[in-house]
């Protein structure tokens, strides 16, 4: 038996015969909850004939402790044997996220994983941004099988938010029950967290969206259809009604880049258009459950000479929204092109609040919190990203 990349090459009465051994992690909760169908399986491991040779499939519960503990046991084994391994997670955006952090914390090699995902979630900006669409597969293994053999490993940036507010303050989110819908402070040790930090891999912004989603939190089903409507309800309501939102012209001081570069400064003359609704940083082409590139269709200044956008060039891409009604006219394609861009670089990134800006809000790869008494946002390349391979959808 002879190691070759993540395959075993059996050699067997002349001819040769290949086999590749991988993990699935399976969200049961995310989006539509379909991912539940592969944790209903009898069989937990078994084998896939494809073109090229044998895959065999081993699916863990993300849900789970013991079965997170139990797949990253498996993934080190797996190393061992095969030198790089494929995890392939059936959730939303947020559960590949899970799943790495998941093999960090259990002291899984990283650098040597190959990380893949369906499409189970809400949105699913990251699986299309991959190739592997936005919608659930129709089967369970047939229509992707050969795919995860032959998907291409590159590398991808992960991000780092750290959010702040004063003492004082507190984050909260939108939770559901069966009978009820409320809004709840995060807690630490039974005081509200005053510092979150989050990883992210499409997209954060700050305003008026984050709102929007605040509010489509509360009606959140796990039907995508139902879903475009409550959204769409939800930005008519906050667009088009009296409802007063504070502008982030209005509740932001200033942006800042490495520390010193002021590039944005309400404070005085160099400040943003005084009805900016949202501040937008995008790591993929596509924001928000859209199928259009927001960056390539963008606003610029005539001087500025922009790269084409990558998740995979260590760069983040800044924009600004202006007006209530620019996020919705931004939906429609004969009106698409309102965002502006506002900046393009490696960062890190820090938006500093103003002391008297009472609540703010701001999403993360499409999860909405508000934050009471807002002090500062960071935004820096996560220092194990380099480390970080996923899979992008061969076009063979």
């Amino acid at each position: 038996m002879e190691e070759s990349d993540g395959e075993y090459d059996i050699v067997n009465s002349g001819y040769i015969e290949r086999r590749i051994e991988m993990i699935l992690f399976a969200n049961p909760k995310s989006g539509s909850n379909k991912a539940q169908a592969y944790l209903e399986l009898q069989d937990k491991k078994f084998t896939i004939k494809v073109k090229e040779g044998d895959i065999t499939v081993n699916i863990f519960n993300l849900q789970d402790d013991q079965g997170r503990i139990e797949g990253c046991i498996k993934a080190k084994e797996l190393i061992s044997l095969q030198g790089n391994i494929r995890i392939i997670v059936a959730g939303g955006d947020g559960s590949l996220i899970w799943a790495i952090q998941n093999c960090i914390e259990q002291d899984v090699e990283v650098s040597c994983v190959e990380f893949g995902i369906l499409p189970f979630g809400s949105g699913n900006d990251l699986a299309g941004t991959l190739g592997w669409g936005r919608d659930p597969p129709s089967d369970l293994f047939e229509s992707y099988a050969r795919e995860w053999w032959i998907a291409m490993p590159r590398s991808f940036d992960f991000w780092e938010i750290k959010a702040e507010v004063h003492e004082s303050g507190g984050f909260g989110r939108v939770s559901k029950s069966r009978n009820s819908v409320s809004k709840n402070f995060l807690k630490a040790d039974n005081e509200n967290q005053l510092i979150i930090k989050r990883l992210m891999s499409n997209y954060f912004s700050v305003g008026l969206d984050a709102r929007i989603g605040l509010g489509f939190d509360k009606h959140r089903t796990t039907k995508k259809c139902c879903n475009r409507f409550f959204y769409a309800w939800e930005g008519l309501k906050k667009m088009c009604c009296c409802l007063k939102t504070a502008t982030v012209t209005e509740l932001v001081a200033r942006i800042i880049k490495q520390e010193n570069n002021v590039i944005i400064d309400n404070t005085s003359d160099d400040a943003m258009a005084e009805d900016t609704s949202v501040i937008l940083a995008l790591n993929i082409r596509t924001y928000g459950g859209g199928e259009h590139y927001v960056w390539d269709k963008a606003r610029s200044l005539p001087h500025k000479n922009w790269e084409k956008q990558s998740p995979s060039d260590n760069k983040i891409e800044l924009l600004t929204f202006e007006g209530k009604m620019s996020l919705g006219l931004e939906q429609i394609k004969c009106t698409q092109g309102q965002a502006r861009k506002l900046d393009q670089s490696e960062g890190p990134f820090r938006i500093e609040f103003n002391e008297t800006s009472p609540k703010a809000y701001m999403q993360i790869d499409g999860e909405y919190y508000f934050m009471e008494k807002p002090k500062q946002i960071s935004l820096k390349l996560w220092d194990r990203s380099p480390e970080i391979k996923v899979l992008f959808r061969s076009k063979n």
